[in-house]
């Protein structure tokens, strides 16, 4: 007994990493005997051989996939190898096989519970609604070419989910496409094809709904306004030649010479030009255009609001004056046909006739 207990000192001075697997193993499964326990009915099974210890404690210690929720709520326990007590009282292994292969590190076997379920050894739900789905393209394949082989059904069911894909719709919409002869399936290029070149002609519907959306979109507003004359000016800053003017002022007819004259006018932006032919270093060189804008802070949200209104909102009145169509030309009412008549009643005053002679 002195000298298992001395080989196993041995061993776990040799295979510190492997002693402390083992122990969290058994921490982790919740049993009752000691490390000294299971260390020692694994050296008794495997006959003092240091390496097969090595072996049956990696096996025990493998970790494994938890294969599908079955496996979890129906307590079913997959463990091939373990410890157990046997009806002494004594810990003994059970289940091992040393031609079982581990898993290797960081690689991943064959997801094979796609199909087949580890947990209860049934086919998968997804697997039979793909399989369903295989067989029912097939049988409408086999009804649109009665006479073609198997080989030929395999390459059309091939071709029409490569195109139901390729155009993110369903098979069923091919089928019923090749059924009214808007489709058809080319052996020469190996896919569904259209069977003809001319556009259909399509009616779009636009009910006032749909118009009132694109009509705000259209509708420049001064939060839109803001957001892109700000990109347009960041643009200036950092690279003038590349700065592109916002889609938006494009549709208002607003071009880049346009947006500049009137950003300067507004006082947003200065322009400096100069002509340099030295570098850096005070070399000649070619002589180049430097333009460079500057945006003044002073004022710049009050001047922002301003060149929108005089852009975008139309400030003059809308009432047009009403005058008659003489325009001017006559002198007086009553040579442009018009009836005057006093304000208010007039007490006009009487004089007495007298003569002027003796």
């Amino acid at each position: 007994m002195e000298d298992i207990k001395e080989r196993l000192r041995s061993y776990i001075a040799q295979n510190r990493k492997r002693c402390f697997a083992l122990r969290d193993w058994l921490i982790l499964k919740g049993e009752t005997y000691t490390f000294n326990e299971a260390l020692t009915s694994i050296y008794e099974a495997a006959s003092g051989n240091f390496n097969t210890i090595s072996d049956i404690i990696d096996h025990l210690t493998e970790k494994r996939k938890v294969q599908g929720r079955t496996q979890v709520y129906s307590n079913n326990d997959t463990d091939l190898i373990g410890l157990k007590r046997d009806e002494n009282g004594k810990v003994v292994l059970f289940g091992y096989n040393p031609n079982a292969s581990l898993q290797l590190k960081g690689q991943h076997n064959p997801h094979n519970n796609r199909i087949f379920r580890k947990s209860d050894d049934q086919v998968s739900k997804t697997y039979q609604n793909s399989e369903e789905k295989i067989l029912n393209l097939g049988a409408q394949v086999r009804e649109l070419y009665p006479g073609a082989s198997n080989h030929d059904i395999t390459f059309i069911m091939q071709a029409i989910k490569k195109y139901a894909e390729r155009r993110h719709i369903n098979t069923d919409k091919v089928i019923n496409g090749i059924k009214k002869g808007r489709y058809e399936y080319d052996e020469q290029l190996d896919r569904i094809v259209p069977k003809t070149d001319e556009c259909i002609r399509r009616t779009i519907i636009i009910d006032d709904y749909l118009v009132e959306a694109i009509a705000d979109e259209l509708n420049m507003t001064e939060y839109k306004f803001n957001s892109n004359i700000r990109q347009f000016l960041h643009d200036l800053l950092v690279k003038p030649s590349e700065a592109k003017v916002p889609l938006i002022f494009k549709q208002f007819g607003y071009n880049r010479s346009m947006l500049i004259y009137y950003l300067k006018k507004a006082d947003l932006i200065r322009k400096a030009e100069r002509i340099s032919d030295r570098d850096s270093d005070g070399n000649p060189k070619t002589a180049t255009m430097i333009i460079k804008y500057q945006v003044p802070k002073k004022h710049f949200e009050r001047k922002l609001h301003k060149l929108y209104i005089r852009l975008f909102e139309d400030n003059s009145s809308k009432t047009k004056g009403i005058c008659e169509d003489g325009e001017g030309a006559t002198t007086c009412d009553a040579s442009s046909g018009q009836f005057s008549q006093p304000l208010f009643p007039i007490q006009r005053r009487t004089f007495n006739k007298t003569s002027l002679g003796c």
